[in-house]
């Protein structure tokens, strides 16, 4: 530590506040099976509901609102159902990757921006050096 000057030592501390923010916004914001679950139970609520619109519609209630008319019928709700636990499926198999590239990328992100950071004040402490009076 004793080699490094204050803007260097300013650059490591800064790039460890960044770090410190990176980690956050990682676990923040990566996908987890709990967030999977939750979506794939609220199609099944959109579904059912929609099942429910449709069976009433065909028993010759009307809707309540535009928003509950459905222009499909139960076999294909059932079939858009099949198609949305399929997809969980996948996606749950998938997570781990999808995990993994999310904390990749975001550690990518992380070290260009340090590496930049370091860069522009080392091309800054250039110029500044290059209008100093030369030694004689």
């Amino acid at each position: 530590m004793e080699r490094l000057n204050g803007w260097q030592r300013l650059w490591v501390m800064v790039s460890f506040l960044l770090g410190v923010g990176t980690v956050i916004v990682i676990f923040n914001t990566i996908e987890t099976e709990s967030h999977l679950t939750t979506g794939n139970k609220v199609d099944h609520a959109i579904y059912d509901m929609e099942i429910d619109n449709i069976q009433q519609r065909d028993a010759g209630i009307k809707p309540r609102n535009i928003y509950e008319q459905s222009s499909r019928t139960v076999a294909q709700v059932e079939e858009r159902i099949k198609d949305t636990d399929r997809q969980y499926k996948q996606d749950l198999r998938d997570l781990p990757a999808k995990q993994f590239t999310h904390i990749a990328i975001w550690t990518g992100v992380w070290l260009g921006t340090c590496v930049s950071l370091y860069v522009m004040g080392w091309l800054i402490g250039w110029v500044i050096r290059g209008f100093r009076p030369k030694a004689a």
